[in-house]
């Protein structure tokens, strides 16, 4: 408790009644470690009963110059830290800013690729996008646009349709995992094509209902990071999930905003239908589905 190096002999107590003491053969020399009156840790020093007083004191001063080197290293780890996490906070301020700048689906879309690569450290970050069961690819983190037909962009695709369909993310990082065959064949068949290193897949849901109920969020898409080298960083997983929660927000806001332009349309097809009768109606909103679905491929 004191912070100084302390030495207490064999079979001996430190207060009365107390149960801190040595109660091996051997004399102990301890010294706590920490910094900022923090104790992080305590260094211990065994010496044979028949060291003399001067081996004694040597370990001593031994254990109180290790531990301050240590307190310095520790105190320099930690102001590190704290200024990367600053850095990170920081950085996440301004993709936040940039991934909600459009209302534009697809200009949200790269948004989200190409500044969430720069904020999670990844080497390719993709987002898909829909109201469903299976997102499809909307943008890739360093192209201009997307091949929806290529095989990754399919594998892309499959992963993001199994994690949506569970609404659970999707971690690999090489080592083994519990996951239902449909997922595990998906992972590696991915794994296998690009021998990518890391990947996660994190479904993307709208904000959540007054109920709360976490069944009730509407899906509006996913991420896909991958990683090719094998170091990716400790804090890959909170910079991941952090990037997530503002592009699930981007996603929600673009596809209210695609909504809400449909608004005066609805309000002609209705005056138009009042004043059709017989078959024209069929054929009117046989041709209105149409044009609502070259839009929604847009």
């Amino acid at each position: 408790q004191s912070g100084q190096p302390r030495r207490v002999p064999p079979g001996s107590r430190m207060a009365e009644g107390g149960d801190a003491g040595n109660p091996c053969e051997f004399v102990l020399l301890f010294c706590p470690l920490g910094g900022a009156g923090e104790i992080v840790a305590v260094l211990e020093l065994l010496l044979a009963p028949a060291a003399s007083l001067a081996a004694q004191e040597a370990g001593l001063q031994f254990l109180a110059d290790l531990c301050e080197l240590a307190g310095d290293f520790y105190r320099n780890s930690e102001l590190r830290r704290l200024r990367d996490r600053d850095a990170f906070w920081q950085q996440s301020e301004q993709y936040a800013l940039r991934v909600h700048r459009s209302l534009d689906l697809r200009a949200a879309a790269f948004a989200i690729a190409n500044e969430g690569r720069l904020l999670v450290g990844c080497d390719r970050l993709s987002v898909l996008v829909g109201r469903h069961a299976r997102p499809r690819l909307s943008a890739v983190s360093g192209v201009d646009s997307v091949n929806r037909r290529s095989d990754t962009s399919r594998r892309l695709e499959r992963l993001a349709a199994l994690a949506t369909a569970t609404r659970e993310a999707i971690w690999y990082d090489g080592s083994a995992a519990e996951w239902p065959p449909q997922v595990e064949l998906a992972v590696q068949e991915h794994v296998d094509a690009t021998h990518v290193r890391t990947l996660a897949v994190i479904p993307l849901a709208a904000s959540a209902p007054e109920s709360g109920r976490e069944e009730k969020r509407v899906l509006v898409g996913a991420l896909v990071a991958e990683g090719f080298t094998a170091d990716v960083g400790e804090t890959w997983r909170e910079r991941l999930e952090v990037a997530a929660a503002h592009a699930s927000r981007a996603l929600e806001r673009a596809w209210e905003y695609r909504l809400l332009s449909w608004l005066p349309l609805s309000g002609v097809v209705a005056a138009l239908g009042r004043g059709l009768t017989g078959g024209r109606r069929p054929k009117l909103l046989a041709v209105l589905l149409v044009a609502a679905a070259a839009a929604a491929a847009l």
